[in-house]
């Protein structure tokens, strides 16, 4: 068998799901939030499953980090311990399904913020895009059935968030897409006071393409917000310099971009100079960080994206996507989600994994959301999905047919 599921399934009746150093958040469908700690779940494993079973959990979702590392590639290299590694699989039909017993705990200073449409959590924050507006809480993962502080940032529905490289984006769909820097605070404070700035006149969810924007709205492709950034320590104690956006430039229309370089086999380049040719234009389903995924005429494929200093927007198939995404009809699919290793395709009745060895079913029920975190450390092709009785996190592993790839 060259290809595996783990799913780990935690009972309850959920709305969403978080993944943040060593914590798993569940969002009750009140609102409320609970946590529990990874090494609980790794403990009662260890007790209750053969070692095969919780070595395989381990890598699939609580320690993702070490599958795609060099050491686990050496490792599944050799015949015998790929074997062995992978009989788990042999043995339930390529799906391992684990439920556990432990009991979320919910979490001190959890408020009813109204309808919870989308969550995100970042450096060491909690974000709630609700019916009454865009709320913040400060979270220490290492005491975590607290939460300290609660700030609104918007007093308006918003509908969606996303937070990464030190700044905010909330979209409100029609009263736009709003950006905002993380200015941390005094320890155990929340972000100091700062206005948010409207960058779009309307957006239903936007999304981390590198430092720049997708901004997705009613038409068939996003537009592409370009990134002002700089490197800097984000605090003073930081040791490390990091990229922080500061804000972003007009949005740009790239559909008819996207069409012309599905149907070339060059890099194509757009210096914002000239209007988005409407007979070249395609549908843009989705994006994982840089990559697009692009239906047209041509069937679903995969395109490259990417803005640097002084320098247009540039778009390229991707061609390490080689195997025909030939399961994927545009009209089935519901959203996409990024993953270290490709895509995450909701449909209406199932969630599929797109990666470079093709495109596969992981779960074959209706969902309420999907989750993924595709810039995490240790679960960067990890899947939460919230169904009707249950969480599950689902990890793999795909080996293609060629040897271990990821």
């Amino acid at each position: 068998m060259n290809r595996g599921v783990v799913k780990l399934n935690v009972p309850g009746d959920w709305r969403d799901a978080w993944l943040y150093k060593g914590t798993l958040l569940l969002w009750s469908r009140h609102g409320k939030i609970f946590s529990l700690s990874l090494d609980r779940i790794a403990k009662e494993a260890s007790r209750s499953q053969y070692p095969g079973v919780a070595a395989a959990l381990r890598y699939a979702i609580l320690r993702n980090d070490w599958k795609v590392s060099s050491a686990f590639r050496e490792l599944m290299e050799v015949p015998d311990i790929r074997k062995a590694f992978m009989g788990c699989f042999d043995d339930a039909d390529g799906v391992l399904e684990i439920s556990i017993e432990a009991e979320p705990w919910e979490m001190d200073g959890s408020e009813n913020l109204g309808y919870v449409y989308d969550t995100c959590i970042y450096a060491n924050r909690i974000y709630q895009a609700t019916s009454d507006g865009l709320f913040e809480s400060l979270f220490n993962p290492e005491y975590s059935e607290d939460l300290l502080e609660l700030s609104q940032s918007l007093d308006f529905a918003t509908f969606a968030v996303t937070a990464r490289y030190m700044c905010v984006n909330a979209s409100a769909k029609e009263r736009g897409l709003w950006f905002s820097p993380v200015v941390l605070g005094p320890k155990n404070s929340n972000s100091t006071s700062v206005d948010a700035l409207q960058v779009a006149d309307y957006s239903a969810y936007a999304s981390f393409a590198g430092r720049n924007l997708l901004n997705y709205t009613e038409d068939r492709a996003p537009s592409f917000l370009k990134a002002h950034d700089v490197k800097m320590r984000a605090t003073d104690n930081a040791q490390y310099e990091e990229y922080v956006v500061t804000g972003f430039d007009d949005e740009v229309q790239i559909a008819s971009l996207a069409g012309k370089a599905v149907n070339s086999r060059k890099k194509i380049t757009f210096d914002g100079r000239s209007g988005d040719d409407e007979s070249e234009q395609v549908e843009v389903i989705g994006n994982s960080n840089h990559r697009l995924l692009v239906a047209s005429g041509e069937g679903v494929t995969v395109v490259n994206i990417a803005a640097f200093s002084g320098s247009g927007i540039t778009m390229m198939r991707d061609r390490s996507f080689r195997v025909p995404l030939d399961s994927l009809e545009a009209g089935e699919i519901l959203s996409t989600s990024p993953l270290k290793s490709g895509f995450v395709v909701e449909k209406f009745d199932s969630v599929d994994v797109v990666t470079h060895h093709g495109a596969f079913e992981i779960y074959n029920k209706p969902v309420g959301r999907v989750r993924t975190f595709g810039k995490s450390l240790r679960h960067q092709d990890v899947v939460a999905v919230t169904g009707e009785t249950s969480m599950s996190l689902l990890g793999f592993v795909d080996f293609g047919d060629s040897g271990p790839q990821f």
